[in-house]
């Protein structure tokens, strides 16, 4: 059940709570929007590093590291 006294206390603050919930769903929006564009601008860069290690690492190594050993 509840109180009168209370609905009225807290009447001034419901628009400014909805206008939270709006922002934070507009920033769940916005993150899932960008997120998986720098996700892929981060391995694309990462490609480039990653192939100049196996340019530069010597073929044992790699056999190694591929089997599971960390070198």
């Amino acid at each position: 059940e509840q109180s009168p006294e209370l609905i009225a206390l807290l009447a001034p603050y419901e628009g400014m709570a909805r206008n939270l919930v709006a922002l934070l769903w507009a920033t769940v929006m916005l993150v899932a929007i960008v997120e998986p564009g720098l996700m892929a601008l981060y391995y694309h860069r990462r490609g480039k590093i990653l192939q100049m290690y196996l340019r530069g690492t010597p073929q044992w190594i790699l056999d190694l590291q591929r089997a599971g050993m960390s070198v």
